[in-house]
């Protein structure tokens, strides 16, 4: 966990050098220093209960800034044959990056978390789209990430991204959702071992 902390930090106190404004990269990518406190940490999750895909669909967002939050919301997305765990990723990182724009700030480096392998390996252009039900939703994250001046996409250990897990799942518990995928824990949703 050290370890990651450090490699958070190193992220957000290192950007890409070379590169033309508003592209996409991985953290793994070739950096050179920058300012930290410029830096806007992201992490966002998703879940659809108590089916997927089918169920209802929810993500939970926070933002940071210097450590302090700047924002953190729980949402519900919709339910029905449209919703999967995959949109609930997608429209967590939708709605972090619409908060961005809506309060001026893409000029600063962010860098978004996420335990969804799928959305940060496709938005890094690692994975290839097969379509589905995210389509719309990638669609929608990729045109918004252009917007930003630098923004790089981490994924991270389920156990790393607890506080986006709670929020997401938090809006489904209010709404008297029961959870049959992932087991719940201290009253509200928590992820399988």
């Amino acid at each position: 966990m050290e370890q990651r902390n450090q490699m958070d930090q190193t992220v957000c106190l290192r950007r890409r050098e070379r590169r033309p404004p508003a592209t996409i990269k991985s953290a793994l990518s070739e950096i050179a220093p920058s300012r930290s406190s410029d830096c806007i940490e992201v992490w966002y999750d998703g879940c659809c209960e108590p089916v997927n895909p089918g169920g209802n669909a929810a993500c939970g967002i926070v933002i940071k800034r210097g450590g302090q939050v700047l924002w953190q919301e729980s949402r519900y997305i919709g339910s029905g044959p449209a919703m999967s765990n995959n949109v609930a990723e997608y429209g967590g990182m939708i709605a972090a990056l619409e908060y961005l724009i809506e309060k001026g700030l893409t000029h600063f480096p962010v860098v978004l978390h996420g335990d969804s392998m799928l959305s940060v390996r496709q938005m890094t252009g690692e994975w290839r789209i097969k379509g589905g039900r995210y389509l719309p939703y990638y669609l929608k994250a990729k045109e918004l990430a252009r917007q930003f001046s630098d923004i790089t996409f981490l994924w991270i250990p389920r156990e790393e991204n607890a506080e986006a897990d709670t929020l997401s799942k938090a809006v489904l518990k209010e709404q008297g959702i029961r959870f049959r995928i992932q087991k719940e824990e201290n009253g509200v949703g928590g992820r399988r071992p």
